[in-house]
């Protein structure tokens, strides 16, 4: 390597904070999806193909002073940052191809010997989309109606266990502080209180089954843990799945969404109070991708599913069959399954 310059080059490590250095994070996410994401807005999958919006981009919280916007498919379960997508929509085997690829698209010359050839990127200045302001929930709640009983009996659960765990009916909510109108559910919903957020669940709803205003740290079922009611405890995806299990007996926590799993230092916390962890996601076998499983290998404890058989027959998770298979198969469904 005759080139001084170059040998310098070559001596300096790539990483993402020097890439980030010569060329704009949100540049990078206009030039690969090829359009001006705005936030929390979802369309079209770029790195699969589908017919209804399931990706969308928001603000991280989680890396100041590096990459400032995550992605989320909530179709396949991925997830993360510009340089994953980059990775992903390329199918590039490593980060520093990452690199490389950004580096031959932007003419940045970190690498020695890199083709850059003649169609240079020219770098932009777009004006970063303004982060939505998060939803500030509050709700007028009122008595289950018979309707509302009727369906969580469905699943075994009753009206003590709602209100050990907060599960109330709501009447009228409201998603900003200076909201003065509420909105009136369309149709039956329900509210999950931890603390003074909320997460909504509207179970009938095709458009919007779920308004979250969770911090990323609480733990649905977390306050309602009682060490010493048995060794194990199970970490699921819903608030309903842990109603359910908590019915049977069982210990069991779950993140505030399926995309968003347990901080490690509470799961440090649970492996102090519990023997056993184990995970039980949903068995997505009828889908494309088993989104239920893809989350469920974020953690590195024991995992179990509904069976294959009951899942091809739209029995997906804990909740699912105990609605359809009653109480007793459900109690010796999960002695095998948790034994």
């Amino acid at each position: 390597m005759d080139d001084p310059l170059e040998a310098l080059l070559a001596l300096e490590v790539v990483n993402e904070e020097r890439v980030l250095g010569l060329v704009d994070e949100y540049q990078l996410l206009c030039h690969y999806l090829g359009f001006a994401p705005e936030l929390r807005t979802p369309f079209l999958s770029p790195i699969r193909g589908e017919g209804r919006g399931s990706f969308s981009l928001f603000a991280s919280t989680r890396a100041p002073g590096k990459c400032e916007f995550l992605w989320k498919d909530s179709g396949n379960g991925k997830s993360g940052n510009v340089f994953h997508l980059i990775q992903v929509l390329y199918s590039l085997s490593s980060k520093q191809e990452v690199f490389k690829q950004i580096d031959r698209d932007f003419h940045l010359y970190l690498f020695p010997g890199n083709d850059y050839g003649e169609g240079k990127v020219p770098i932009l200045h777009h004006e970063k989309p303004t982060p939505k302001a998060p939803a500030q929930i509050r709700v007028k709640s009122q008595e289950f109606t018979r309707e509302a009983l009727q369906y969580w009996a469905g699943y075994g659960i009753g009206v003590e266990l709602l209100t050990q765990y907060r599960v109330s009916q709501v009447s009228h909510f409201w998603t900003q502080p200076h909201q003065l109108e509420p909105f009136t559910p369309k149709g039956m919903m329900f509210s999950f209180k931890i603390g003074n957020r909320y997460k909504l669940y509207q179970p009938y709803s095709k458009d919007l089954k779920f308004l979250n205003s969770l911090a990323e740290y609480m733990v649905e079922g977390w306050l309602q843990l009682t060490p010493g009611l048995g060794d194990l405890c199970v970490i699921t995806k819903s608030t309903k799945d842990v109603l359910v299990l908590r019915s049977y007996g069982y210990e069991a926590v779950a993140a505030r969404s399926e995309t968003t799993p347990i901080l490690p230092r509470q799961l440090q916390l649970l492996e102090e109070k519990y023997k056993r962890l184990v995970v039980m996601y949903d068995n997505d076998i009828t889908k494309e991708v088993n989104v239920g499983q893809v989350q469920a290998s974020k953690y590195h404890y024991p995992s179990i599913k509904v069976p294959d058989e009951l899942a091809w027959k739209k029995m997906k998770d804990i909740s699912d069959v105990r609605k359809e298979m009653g109480e007793d198969y459900t109690r010796q469904l999960l002695k095998t399954l948790l034994t």
